[in-house]
């Protein structure tokens, strides 16, 4: 899918898609690397059966997480007082 997204991108930028891989940092954050693949950041995020890739020109992130129904004074549990601007 990593292939996929950044394959796209070079299309959409019109620029011609080279041979590139998507290696793996350390820290698990996906990498693209190859010739004509300078700069392209690569974001991925999942929760449960959902998978979210992103890609783009520079650093990227993104984020998926299931929505939880919280009442208001859950919701002032988890941010604090300081977070809530009523």
């Amino acid at each position: 899918m990593i292939k996929t997204a950044v394959a796209q991108l070079l299309k959409s930028d019109k620029k011609t898609e080279g041979a590139f891989k998507v290696a793996w940092q350390k820290n698990g954050k996906p990498v693209v690397v190859g010739k004509g693949v300078k700069d392209i950041g690569v974001s991925v995020s999942h929760d449960g059966p959902f998978l979210v890739v992103v890609a783009g020109n520079g650093e990227q992130g993104c984020d998926v997480e299931t929505i939880v129904k919280r009442t208001d004074k859950e919701w002032l549990g988890l941010l604090g007082k300081k977070s809530t601007r009523y």
